[in-house]
């Protein structure tokens, strides 16, 4: 399952996770291609000012960093009551992508320092209000690092993030839609929901049965399991679970 989000809905934690350099990625499905909402963003708590994020602004997906001045890579090619994927990587503060589906933006070099973080949101600006979600949510994922053009197009292939460079990532929600909380795979970023509800997940690449059963066992049934393996060499062939839902 997935989680869905009404523009006053939210998952947070009141921790930073990663600064620079950093990788986000999510799959969204929005309700509408208008208007600039917010798919994840890690900043500053209580802030509309000092973070990085991840949105999308009409059919685009922004890569954003923000001080008391703003600048993003987009990328267009967002599709409406559809499953995509997003993705950012801020390898420094002179350097930022967008990824959207298997989409890549030209680099960004504008300066752009924002302070130290203490806060994840999805769904919402670390100030829990402004350019909220409206849609559903999934896989979102957070490296300490700036990964690279295969690593992001596995991604957008569907890959879970526990398969693309699982020793740089630092924080990783399925989003599973199920309580009131949302657990961290990887790390120790548990996020509390805030009026988001469950809904269909999209497809994904899972490493091992025994990972999906251990993380998502609340969520889900042999019923929406079915085993998949992979030739792709940036996967290495792996064995994985396909969540078919």
């Amino acid at each position: 399952m997935a989680r869905e989000f009404a523009p006053t809905q939210y998952l947070f934690n009141d921790t930073g996770v990663a600064s620079i350099p950093v990788t986000m990625s999510c799959w969204y499905n929005p309700d509408v291609i208008t208007g600039l909402q917010t798919i994840m963003s890690i900043g500053v708590g209580g802030a509309t000012t000092h973070l990085r994020c991840l949105q999308r602004n009409g059919a685009a997906v922004i890569a954003l960093s923000r001080t008391t001045g703003s600048s993003f890579a987009s990328i267009a090619g967002s599709l409406a009551n559809e499953w995509n994927f997003a993705g950012g990587v801020f390898a420094s503060n002179t350097s930022r992508f967008a990824y959207n589906n298997k989409l890549k933006s030209t680099e960004i070099t504008v300066s752009n320092a924002p302070d130290a973080p203490d806060r994840i949101t999805i769904g919402a600006f670390p100030n829990l209000s402004l350019q909220p979600w409206d849609g559903e949510l999934a896989e979102a994922g957070v490296w300490n690092v700036a990964l690279n053009d295969g690593e992001m197009a596995s991604l957008a292939a569907g890959y879970s993030p526990l398969l693309v460079r699982p020793g740089a990532l630092v924080g990783y929600w399925p989003l599973v839609g199920t309580g009131n909380s949302e657990i961290d795979l990887i790390g120790a970023f548990t996020l509390t929901n805030s009026g988001s509800t469950k809904s269909a997940h999209p497809r994904i690449i899972y490493p091992t049965p025994v990972g999906v059963v251990i993380g998502l066992s609340a969520a889900f049934t042999s019923d929406n399991l079915a085993l998949h393996h992979s030739g792709a060499s940036d996967i290495g062939g792996a064995i994985g679970v396909v969540l078919t839902d």
